[in-house]
């Protein structure tokens, strides 16, 4: 019985045993929490998380040369049927704006009733909304650009109120221009508007249009501004354009309502242009602007008069032929700068010269050969025999040249006694002149016309 007993005992201790250790592996099968930190005094040996594969980067190319930026267009203003209101740019960026007008080839304003041929644009720069009728502008306002027929670059804000007033928005014709007449276009340009190497050193400004540029070096921009009064008539008589007004900071620097309001520098203006006058950069390492004047003249002979400004007033450096922004004229940024200019010898005709800024005047560069321009049909001819020099040198051996009805051609001259004359055959000599029309010939002096044919003259 006793026996019995211990065995069943027994039986159910071992059955506890087996309980507890069931009880133990599910226990030990459940995830247990990461530890909050873990003892630096206590070295572990975290497993290594497997990463992604990645890629090795490629190797990033060389930066392209960045490209040129061109002009966007932003507006393109093709009606000036406005009478109420003028055209209101907004620009979405500060920068400098071109502004290109263009009369369409086929329009002829007098034929329509109006006072000139072509179209012109008045574009006024406001901060603020202007809420009056446009033909009020004029009157509360300066332009920034003033009477504009051609391109002009203009520094403009974000948001500012750029109003545009067509020349035919008025009430003395019939009606305004319509579509077909021509265009303004607007653009943003990132070329700059001070006289730069990217604008070929050249600021134009338009003509009664108030300007801000640094012409004396000291860091504080001037203001500028120069208008010039139309030609017009009274009581049956013809009155020429003259210049009104030149100002810098306000102050009047001409003699305006004299006879020569130029008087002061000794130069007179005979035919002032209307449209356009220049801030120009003769050399960027001086810190210096100059202001540019230009004039028609007679014939259409261009000339430019610059200026500096210094200690308050203006100083007359000399001049050139041409316009700073005719086709021959080119600045180059160190002093020196190229101009179609007319000659003073044998005819009417010029070339390219070159000028150079140095001791504070503009000077022709001394002893200077230059190519001579001709229309390309010209013929010029030789009509007796010439004698010419080897050299442009009265001292040097002396040659005759025969009288051919072939073309002529003059490589060179040194624009008031010498010219280079080649024949058709290629034999060639220097011609030496005198006042300009006397060549000399056989050891006398006499007129070019009875030597050459078909010269051109122009009055």
């Amino acid at each position: 019985m006793k026996k019995a007993i211990a065995a069943l005992l027994c039986l159910l201790l071992l059955l506890s045993c087996v309980s507890c250790k069931g009880s133990e592996t599910t226990e030990a099968k459940e995830p247990e929490p990461a530890p909050a930190a873990t003892d630096p005094e206590e070295p572990t040996t975290p497993e290594e998380p497997v990463e992604a594969p990645t890629e090795e980067p490629a190797e990033a190319p060389e930066p392209a040369e960045a490209p040129i930026e061109t002009d966007s267009v932003e507006a393109v203003i093709s009606n000036q049927d406005c009478f109420d209101s003028a055209y209101c740019f907004r620009p979405d960026a500060d920068g400098v704006y071109s502004f290109a007008a263009v009369t369409n080839e086929d329009f002829d304003g007098r034929s329509q009733g109006y006072e000139n041929y072509g179209i012109t644009w008045n574009v006024y720069a406001l901060d603020e909304e202007f809420d009056d009728a446009w033909r009020f502008l004029a009157q509360a306002y300066q332009p920034v650009i003033a009477n504009l027929d051609s391109t002009i670059r203009v520094e403009l804000k974000a948001g500012q109120y750029v109003y545009c007033v067509c020349s035919y928005n008025s009430f003395t014709a019939g009606a305004p221009a319509g579509d077909d007449s021509g265009t303004l276009t607007i653009s943003k340009t990132p070329v700059s508007l001070y006289p730069a190497k990217d604008n070929g050193y050249v600021m134009p400004v338009s003509i009664g249009a108030e300007t801000s540029a640094d012409l004396d070096g000291d860091g504080t921009p001037e203001t500028v501004y120069y208008n010039v009064r139309p030609p017009y008539v009274e009581d049956e008589l013809w009155y020429d354009a003259q210049t009104e007004s030149l100002m810098v900071n306000g102050a009047e620097l001409l003699d305006p309502g004299e006879g020569n309001p130029f008087e002061p520098y000794g130069i007179w203006l005979e035919n002032p242009d209307m449209d356009q006058y220049y801030i120009v950069d003769l050399d960027e390492n001086d810190g210096k602007l100059e202001l540019a004047i230009c004039d028609w003249g007679s014939n259409d002979w261009l000339y430019t008069h610059f200026f500096r400004y210094e200690e308050g007033g203006l100083t007359y450096i000399g001049g050139c032929a041409g316009f700073p922004d005719s086709q021959d004229t080119a600045f180059h940024g160190d002093g020196t700068f190229s101009a179609y200019t007319r000659f003073d010898v044998m005819m009417t005709w010029g070339g390219v010269c070159t000028y150079q800024l140095k001791d504070g005047q503009i000077e022709r560069s001394a002893e200077e050969f230059v190519q001579p321009q001709l229309y390309d049909d010209w013929k010029i001819t030789l009509l007796v025999p010439l004698t010419v020099y080897a050299s442009p040198d009265r001292s040097d051996l002396s040659l005759t040249l025969e009288p051919s009805e072939e073309p002529l051609s003059f490589p060179e001259t040194d624009t008031a006694h010498w010219v280079l004359v080649r024949c058709a055959d290629g034999s060639e000599g220097w011609a030496y002149f005198e006042d300009g029309w006397m060549v000399e010939n056989n050891g006398q002096m006499v007129e070019d016309t009875k030597v050459f044919g078909n010269l051109l003259f122009a009055g």
